[in-house]
Protein backbone atom coordinates (compact mmCIF):
# COMPACT_ATOMS: atom_id res chain seq x y z
CA UNK A 1 0.00 0.00 0.00
CA UNK A 2 2.39 2.17 0.67
CA UNK A 3 4.34 1.70 -2.26
CA UNK A 4 1.21 2.71 -4.17
CA UNK A 5 0.96 5.97 -2.54
CA UNK A 6 4.60 6.57 -3.45
CA UNK A 7 3.75 5.85 -6.72
CA UNK A 8 0.61 8.35 -7.02
CA UNK A 9 2.59 10.86 -4.97
CA UNK A 10 5.34 11.02 -7.83
CA UNK A 11 2.69 11.03 -10.67
CA UNK A 12 1.23 14.04 -8.96
CA UNK A 13 4.21 15.98 -8.87
CA UNK A 14 5.23 15.07 -12.27
CA UNK A 15 1.87 16.38 -13.31
CA UNK A 16 2.64 19.33 -11.31
CA UNK A 17 6.19 19.86 -12.95
CA UNK A 18 4.41 19.37 -16.36
CA UNK A 19 1.66 21.77 -16.19
CA UNK A 20 4.06 24.33 -14.96
CA UNK A 21 5.73 25.61 -18.53
CA UNK A 22 7.26 28.95 -19.60
CA UNK A 23 5.57 29.36 -23.16
CA UNK A 24 6.43 31.38 -26.04
CA UNK A 25 3.95 33.37 -27.45
CA UNK A 26 5.25 35.64 -29.89
CA UNK A 27 7.59 35.61 -32.12
CA UNK A 28 5.64 32.36 -33.08
CA UNK A 29 8.06 29.91 -34.45
CA UNK A 30 9.04 29.89 -38.37
CA UNK A 31 7.48 33.43 -38.21
CA UNK A 32 8.85 35.22 -41.52
CA UNK A 33 8.43 39.20 -42.01
CA UNK A 34 10.42 41.95 -43.60
CA UNK A 35 10.15 43.60 -40.43
CA UNK A 36 11.92 43.31 -36.93
CA UNK A 37 8.95 41.82 -34.29
CA UNK A 38 7.40 44.36 -32.68
CA UNK A 39 7.38 42.42 -29.27
CA UNK A 40 8.43 39.64 -27.41
CA UNK A 41 5.84 37.74 -25.66
CA UNK A 42 6.33 34.76 -22.61
CA UNK A 43 3.80 33.24 -20.95
CA UNK A 44 3.95 31.58 -17.29
CA UNK A 45 1.50 28.53 -16.74
CA UNK A 46 2.88 28.07 -13.09
CA UNK A 47 1.42 30.18 -10.24
CA UNK A 48 4.11 32.42 -9.71
CA UNK A 49 7.12 33.22 -12.39
CA UNK A 50 9.73 30.85 -12.60
CA UNK A 51 13.04 31.75 -10.04
CA UNK A 52 15.54 30.44 -12.95
CA UNK A 53 14.18 32.40 -16.02
CA UNK A 54 16.60 33.32 -18.48
CA UNK A 55 15.52 34.35 -21.68
CA UNK A 56 18.47 34.64 -24.79
CA UNK A 57 17.79 36.09 -28.01
CA UNK A 58 20.33 34.38 -30.28
CA UNK A 59 23.81 34.74 -28.38
CA UNK A 60 22.57 37.65 -26.07
CA UNK A 61 21.35 37.07 -22.76
CA UNK A 62 18.01 39.39 -22.97
CA UNK A 63 16.57 38.42 -19.68
CA UNK A 64 17.20 42.05 -17.69
CA UNK A 65 15.07 43.62 -21.33
CA UNK A 66 12.16 41.69 -20.31
CA UNK A 67 9.03 42.67 -17.74
CA UNK A 68 8.52 40.26 -15.47
CA UNK A 69 4.69 39.24 -13.78
CA UNK A 70 3.72 36.14 -12.06
CA UNK A 71 1.98 35.17 -15.34
CA UNK A 72 4.58 36.21 -18.19
CA UNK A 73 7.50 38.13 -19.72
CA UNK A 74 7.15 40.66 -22.02
CA UNK A 75 9.75 43.14 -23.97
CA UNK A 76 9.30 46.00 -26.58
CA UNK A 77 10.79 44.60 -29.98
CA UNK A 78 12.99 47.98 -29.92
CA UNK A 79 14.48 47.11 -26.95
CA UNK A 80 16.18 44.10 -28.79
CA UNK A 81 16.35 45.37 -32.29
CA UNK A 82 20.05 45.36 -32.10
CA UNK A 83 19.91 41.25 -31.84
CA UNK A 84 18.37 40.44 -34.68
CA UNK A 85 19.64 39.60 -37.20
CA UNK A 86 19.01 38.81 -41.18
CA UNK A 87 17.77 35.71 -41.94
CA UNK A 88 17.27 32.84 -39.38
CA UNK A 89 16.92 33.86 -35.58
CA UNK A 90 16.94 31.64 -32.67
CA UNK A 91 14.64 33.10 -28.84
CA UNK A 92 14.92 30.98 -26.36
CA UNK A 93 13.86 30.70 -22.71
CA UNK A 94 14.46 28.79 -19.98
CA UNK A 95 12.39 28.17 -16.85
CA UNK A 96 10.78 25.79 -14.60
CA UNK A 97 13.90 23.19 -15.30
CA UNK A 98 12.67 23.47 -18.96
CA UNK A 99 14.11 25.14 -21.76
CA UNK A 100 11.50 26.29 -25.23
CA UNK A 101 12.87 27.89 -27.79
CA UNK A 102 11.68 29.33 -31.43
CA UNK A 103 13.20 30.06 -34.65
CA UNK A 104 11.86 33.47 -36.67
CA UNK A 105 13.14 35.06 -39.54
CA UNK A 106 13.80 38.60 -40.46
CA UNK A 107 13.62 38.60 -44.44
CA UNK A 108 15.62 41.70 -45.88
CA UNK A 109 16.33 40.38 -49.27
CA UNK A 110 14.89 37.87 -52.42
CA UNK A 111 16.00 34.45 -52.57
CA UNK A 112 19.42 32.81 -52.95
CA UNK A 113 20.11 30.40 -55.78
CA UNK A 114 22.17 27.19 -55.03
CA UNK A 115 23.63 25.77 -57.83
CA UNK A 116 23.99 22.05 -57.50
CA UNK A 117 25.70 20.80 -61.18
CA UNK A 118 26.36 22.22 -64.43
CA UNK A 119 26.97 20.45 -67.66
CA UNK A 120 29.18 22.42 -70.02
CA UNK A 121 29.00 20.47 -72.82
CA UNK A 122 25.49 20.57 -72.39
CA UNK A 123 24.65 24.03 -71.46
CA UNK A 124 22.18 22.55 -68.54
CA UNK A 125 22.37 23.90 -65.15
CA UNK A 126 20.63 22.17 -62.07
CA UNK A 127 19.92 23.85 -58.76
CA UNK A 128 17.27 24.66 -56.16
CA UNK A 129 16.16 28.48 -54.70
CA UNK A 130 15.39 29.13 -51.09
CA UNK A 131 13.97 31.93 -49.17
CA UNK A 132 12.08 31.49 -45.87
CA UNK A 133 9.46 33.96 -47.55
CA UNK A 134 8.64 31.83 -50.21
CA UNK A 135 9.83 31.56 -53.92
CA UNK A 136 7.75 33.74 -56.88
CA UNK A 137 9.33 34.00 -59.78
CA UNK A 138 13.45 32.68 -61.00
CA UNK A 139 14.48 34.31 -64.18
CA UNK A 140 18.10 33.12 -66.07
CA UNK A 141 19.44 35.69 -68.23
CA UNK A 142 16.01 37.19 -69.12
CA UNK A 143 14.07 34.08 -69.37
CA UNK A 144 11.75 32.53 -66.75
CA UNK A 145 12.56 29.24 -65.05
CA UNK A 146 9.96 26.78 -64.19
CA UNK A 147 10.53 25.20 -60.84
CA UNK A 148 9.78 21.92 -59.49
CA UNK A 149 9.61 20.31 -55.80
CA UNK A 150 11.44 22.34 -53.45
CA UNK A 151 11.86 24.75 -55.99
CA UNK A 152 14.40 22.88 -57.70
CA UNK A 153 15.32 23.60 -61.07
CA UNK A 154 17.31 22.47 -64.34
CA UNK A 155 17.82 25.30 -67.01
CA UNK A 156 19.64 25.84 -70.38
CA UNK A 157 21.83 28.41 -70.62
CA UNK A 158 23.73 30.37 -72.82
CA UNK A 159 27.49 29.78 -72.84
CA UNK A 160 29.07 33.30 -72.35
CA UNK A 161 31.45 35.31 -69.88
CA UNK A 162 28.50 35.75 -66.67
CA UNK A 163 25.35 34.17 -66.28
CA UNK A 164 22.41 36.11 -64.36
CA UNK A 165 19.84 34.47 -62.07
CA UNK A 166 17.09 37.36 -60.84
CA UNK A 167 14.80 35.26 -58.45
CA UNK A 168 12.06 37.28 -56.31
CA UNK A 169 10.38 36.08 -53.32
CA UNK A 170 6.88 36.59 -51.91
CA UNK A 171 7.41 40.25 -50.76
CA UNK A 172 8.43 41.31 -53.88
CA UNK A 173 12.18 41.52 -52.90
CA UNK A 174 14.57 40.75 -55.56
CA UNK A 175 17.99 38.78 -55.71
CA UNK A 176 20.52 39.34 -58.53
CA UNK A 177 23.22 36.84 -58.53
CA UNK A 178 25.94 36.26 -61.03
CA UNK A 179 28.18 33.30 -62.16
CA UNK A 180 30.84 33.63 -64.39
CA UNK A 181 32.16 31.39 -66.66
CA UNK A 182 35.61 29.51 -65.12
CA UNK A 183 37.82 31.01 -68.31
CA UNK A 184 36.95 34.83 -66.88
CA UNK A 185 40.58 36.64 -65.69
CA UNK A 186 40.18 39.12 -62.45
CA UNK A 187 42.43 41.68 -61.14
CA UNK A 188 40.64 41.57 -57.80
CA UNK A 189 38.09 40.39 -55.55
CA UNK A 190 34.98 41.66 -53.93
CA UNK A 191 33.02 40.60 -50.61
CA UNK A 192 29.35 41.71 -49.34
CA UNK A 193 28.85 42.20 -45.76
CA UNK A 194 25.34 42.30 -44.36
CA UNK A 195 24.85 44.74 -41.46
CA UNK A 196 24.80 41.62 -38.89
CA UNK A 197 28.25 40.45 -40.22
CA UNK A 198 29.40 44.18 -40.03
CA UNK A 199 28.34 44.83 -36.36
CA UNK A 200 29.83 41.19 -35.39
CA UNK A 201 33.62 42.37 -37.10
CA UNK A 202 33.33 45.69 -35.16
CA UNK A 203 32.47 43.96 -31.89
CA UNK A 204 35.02 41.48 -32.37
CA UNK A 205 37.39 44.84 -33.24
CA UNK A 206 36.42 46.87 -30.00
CA UNK A 207 37.42 43.63 -27.97
CA UNK A 208 40.53 43.48 -29.54
CA UNK A 209 41.43 47.07 -29.43
CA UNK A 210 40.34 47.31 -25.48
CA UNK A 211 42.36 44.81 -24.16
CA UNK A 212 45.45 46.02 -26.02
CA UNK A 213 48.78 46.98 -24.44
CA UNK A 214 50.08 50.42 -25.53
CA UNK A 215 52.88 51.09 -23.68
CA UNK A 216 55.18 49.94 -25.82
CA UNK A 217 54.35 51.74 -28.84
CA UNK A 218 53.49 55.10 -26.65
CA UNK A 219 57.31 54.04 -25.20
CA UNK A 220 58.70 53.45 -28.94
CA UNK A 221 57.64 57.04 -30.61
CA UNK A 222 60.04 59.30 -28.10
CA UNK A 223 60.50 62.69 -27.77
CA UNK A 224 58.50 64.63 -30.62
CA UNK A 225 60.05 67.77 -31.52
CA UNK A 226 58.23 70.71 -32.76
CA UNK A 227 58.81 72.54 -35.29
CA UNK A 228 58.95 76.41 -36.20
CA UNK A 229 59.86 76.39 -39.77
CA UNK A 230 58.37 79.69 -40.38
CA UNK A 231 58.36 81.60 -37.07
CA UNK A 232 54.54 81.71 -36.71
CA UNK A 233 54.15 80.37 -33.62
CA UNK A 234 56.48 81.13 -30.35
CA UNK A 235 56.70 77.68 -28.91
Amino acid sequence: MNTFKRILFLVAVLGLAACEQANIVAPSNNAVSTEKPLTFQIAFTGSVAPSDLAIQLNTADVTSAFTVTDTGATADGSLLADQVFPGRNIFRVKGYNQIKQVAFYYDTEGPEIHIMDTDRDALTVTGYVSDPGGVESVMLDGVALELGAGNSFTASFTDQPFNTFVAVDGFGQSKTTEYARGDNEFVGISARLNQGGFDFLISVLEQELNGADYQDIVDGIGNIELINTFGLFNL
